[in-house]
């Protein structure tokens, strides 16, 4: 009976360790590594074409956001939830997968922020911080969406085009650029 209870975990086991071994989407990895703040790990998963935008993420995020920042802006993107859809065939070097996506309206989150601090005078950390603790952001600046993310070959490597052309909902949903730099000034 021992024995029979042994087997059943470990081929329970090694059925779980296989499925978490499937290769992730390099838009999967994006999300994780956007949720994590990772800017290196976010730039590796996009186009060279995306190069301008991914250079000032990564400088922004290395040299003009301080740990405490950095740690709000990780609660801030964390709150990002999502569901894996389906992906397209490939067509031309190209093909799409989509994404539900739940995540914060980044660009309500910021403009609500400014006019806090406008009142306060206190810094764009303090107030998101504030935000986030009192779950404000959870309860009313909360969107679901769902993305269909344009990837492309490149290298033989399938990356993420981050340009608003190629992918608007993506690039203006995720609002980094833009929340770093109201950090980093404010």
């Amino acid at each position: 009976m021992k024995r029979l209870l042994s087997v059943c975990l470990v081929l329970c086991f090694m059925v779980s360790f296989s499925a978490c071994g499937a290769k992730m989407t390099p838009v999967e990895e994006a999300l994780i590594a956007v949720k994590a703040l990772d800017a290196e790990a976010f730039s590796a998963c996009m186009t060279s074409d995306s190069e301008t935008a991914l250079s000032r993420i990564v400088s922004t995020v290395k040299t003009d956001i301080s740990e405490e920042e950095r740690a709000t802006l990780q609660s801030l993107y964390g709150l990002i939830r999502y569901t894996m859809g389906e992906e397209s065939e490939e067509m031309n070097g190209a093909k799409t997968v989509k994404v539900t996506v739940k995540l914060p309206d980044m660009a309500r989150v910021r403009t609500l922020a400014e006019k806090k601090i406008l009142v306060s005078a206190e810094t764009a950390n303090a107030v998101v911080s504030e935000m986030l603790t009192s779950g404000e952001i959870e309860q009313n600046y909360m969107l679901e969406t769902v993305w269909e993310i344009k990837m492309t070959e490149e290298d033989g490597k399938w990356l993420i085009p981050y340009t608003d052309k190629a992918n608007d909902a993506f690039a203006s949903g995720l609002y980094l650029l833009e929340m770093l730099t109201f950090f980093a000034q404010h």
